[in-house]
């Protein structure tokens, strides 16, 4: 059964993205998840959304391309573990928990302990932090200041994942 799109927060007609690979990342590194929803027929330029399921069990991923955001839109009885970027890290996802995986990560290695029913994974291309920096003037090293980082509690960032999801 294909994937039901997300609602959309631009307008049609936009620009198409910035990279022409950068929306296959969840693809590639979550193959045996279950792709509950999806932006990709959405036109979207600068973010991909992803509505996942995840089994327990033994991830591997390579290098991906664009800075991934996860966010658990419910808890679950197990950790999550994770290696990456030099290091190694336990969560237990609460609803509104946040990881953060920059670009540069290399393999990464993540072990779900127990089911994730819903998983908001969101994907932003590096040349968006490149935009940014030249809109307000900042350094190009943007995307560089992305932390591989997980448990993390941002009201912000959590309250972008539920308008995407919504």
């Amino acid at each position: 059964m294909p994937a039901k799109p997300l609602n959309d927060a631009k307008t049609p007609g936009e620009a198409g993205p910035l990279f022409k690979d950068w929306r296959v990342d969840g693809l590639r590194k979550y193959p045996r998840s279950r792709l509950l929803l999806s932006s990709a027929d959405q036109g979207w330029a600068t973010l991909s959304a992803e509505l996942r399921s995840h089994s327990a069990g033994r991830i591997v991923s390579i290098e991906q391309q664009s800075v991934e955001v996860v966010i658990a839109l419910a808890a679950t009885d197990g950790a999550v573990r994770r290696i990456g970027a030099g290091r190694q890290e336990q969560t237990r996802p609460d609803a509104g928990t946040i990881w953060l995986v920059p670009t540069g990560v290399g393999p990464e290695e993540i072990v779900i302990e127990a089911a994730m029913p819903q998983t908001l994974h969101l994907f932003l291309p590096i040349q968006q932090f490149d935009s940014l920096a030249d809109q307000y003037n900042l350094g190009k090293s943007l995307v560089r200041s992305v932390q591989y980082v997980g448990g993390v509690n941002d009201e912000l960032i959590r309250q972008v994942g539920n308008f995407n999801s919504e």
